[in-house]
């Protein structure tokens, strides 16, 4: 039988992360963790090299279990942060420190662990497997941050961007967010009567402003992103 635990116990016990800045996928010493941790796009690569490199579909399978092993004992410590924010974050169980907040570490191993899932999935053969043993692709993985304010915000500068602010009736917008982002009408429609103020304390709705700011960069609009940096003051 073979060992589905080898890599996360290795790294488990290491006195030290390598460096990922001049990291080699070869290295005994270097885990996934290591990389998704600062960059989920290096973490897809090295686990694609490792699957391509692998010599055989049992040392697939063994890395897989290593990593959905090592995710899933993270995700247990975030959410465990998560629910005692006054606890001091440690580093991962191999050794890494976090560099997102709790929320946004939970969403980045959940979207991980999901991807090891199907891999796993797919190298057991899924056609074998019961369908609620298998991932689903229809379950949402939801980010706390994605608030209606904020959602709402995005789609009054989304509006404004394309110049149909004003220009057409508000409650097609109101739809076509509920259709967009799945929440309550009534939600929706509160939240568009002030879209750019929607909460007394500043100091929260300057975070809003912030949050869908980065998107916007993200996406390139540096209009939207020059009329938000207006807005805020």
């Amino acid at each position: 039988m073979m060992n589905t635990t080898e890599g996360f116990v290795r790294n488990l016990f290491r006195s030290e992360k390598p460096s990922v800045s001049t990291v080699n996928f070869d290295d005994p010493d270097v885990w996934v963790c290591d990389l998704l941790n600062e960059s989920a796009e290096l973490a897809n690569e090295y686990i694609r090299y490792r699957l391509d490199n692998a010599h055989s579909n049992d040392n697939r399978l063994s890395f897989l279990y290593d990593c959905r092993h090592c995710f899933k004992c993270a995700l247990d410590e975030l959410r465990f942060y998560k629910e005692n924010p006054d606890f001091v974050i440690a580093p991962t169980c191999c050794g890494n420190p976090y560099y997102h907040s709790p929320d946004e570490g939970i969403l980045i191993y959940e979207h991980a662990l999901n991807k090891v899932e199907h891999a796993i999935c797919h190298y057991q053969d899924c056609e074998k497997l019961a369908c609620s043993e298998s991932p689903s692709d229809e379950k949402p993985v939801k980010n706390p941050g994605n608030t209606t304010t904020r959602q709402v915000l995005a789609m009054y500068y989304l509006a404004e961007h394309l110049g149909i602010w004003g220009r057409i009736d508000k409650s097609g917008l109101e739809s076509f967010t509920e259709f967009f982002t799945g929440k309550s009408s009534s939600e929706i429609h509160k939240k568009f009567i002030r879209p750019l103020d929607n909460k007394q304390d500043v100091k929260e709705r300057k975070k809003d402003f912030m949050f869908v700011k980065g998107h916007f960069e993200r996406l390139g609009l540096r209009d939207v992103v020059e009329q938000i940096k207006r807005d805020m003051g």
